[in-house]
């Protein structure tokens, strides 16, 4: 399913990790927050977990900074973990394909657009650590 989103990069920016060896292995996460109104009027944040893979995480990872307006487009994922409880715990997360910069003209940086092939090959690993935000 493809998916849409503006906001506001949330506190702490974004994560970048390297995994395997080769040299485009990596991947950004960071939270998105997009502000509605719920049914009496009230402002409420929504909170979106947001992951880039590859060439394009490490990219755009020192631009992915606390406060940054943005606009993703990319599909939407389920990643089902266990707890300490064994309970399951699942996370709905945006795979990132674009990003345009909403909030200041003068450092605009376009991620690369990706092939069909190099999608593919940017799919998730089966195994998923626990993202940042879920350690607490």
């Amino acid at each position: 399913m493809k998916i849409r989103v503006t906001g506001n990069i949330g506190k702490g920016g974004a994560t970048l990790r390297k995994f395997g060896e080769g040299d485009s292995d990596y991947v950004v996460n960071f939270s998105l927050g997009e502000h509605k109104k719920d049914s009496q009027g009230n402002k409420i944040t929504v909170w979106h977990k947001v992951t880039f893979w590859r060439n394009r995480a490490k990219g755009i990872a020192p631009y992915l900074t606390q406060g940054r307006k943005v606009e993703i487009d990319g599909t939407l994922g389920k990643v089902e973990t266990f707890t300490k409880n064994n309970e399951i715990h699942t996370v709905i997360n945006i795979y990132a394909n674009e990003i345009q910069w909403m909030d200041r003209k003068d450092d605009v940086v376009e991620a690369p657009a990706a092939t069909d092939a190099e999608l593919a090959a940017e799919a998730p690993a089966e195994e998923v650590e626990e993202a940042p935000w879920d350690a607490a």
